[in-house]
């Protein structure tokens, strides 16, 4: 890769992490929801799952040095302020979401 590209193990590390955030935060903002599952110890072990491989990845950031870090961290924040900024036009009626089916989806 070039010197100002991210790496392909960073970019899947990254995605790592990002895909460890949602479930903790559905639990907690949406305590009320039906689950198909159980997890063991409720919020706290979707909690703990999703801190392990995350803990990992940022101790495997910490050796490969601080450029990787800046960078990913840089493109971890603007994909959660896009898509911050996407619910927030949703909520306010800018256009419609649809889930996996084609059914309006309500943004949280």
């Amino acid at each position: 890769p070039g010197p100002h590209t991210v790496p392909p193990p960073a970019a899947a590390a990254a995605s790592v992490v990002l895909a460890h955030l949602p479930p903790p935060q559905l639990r907690i903002d949406r305590p009320d929801l039906e689950r198909p599952w159980r997890v063991p110890l409720g919020t706290r072990g979707v909690v703990a799952m999703s801190a392990i491989p995350t803990l990992f990845v940022i101790a495997v950031f910490l050796l490969t040095g601080w450029e990787y870090i800046v960078g990913t961290v840089v493109g971890v924040v603007l994909i959660v302020a896009l898509d911050r900024l996407v619910l927030w036009g949703a909520a306010q009626g800018f256009y419609l979401l649809k889930n996996s089916i084609g059914q309006p989806a309500s943004p949280v």
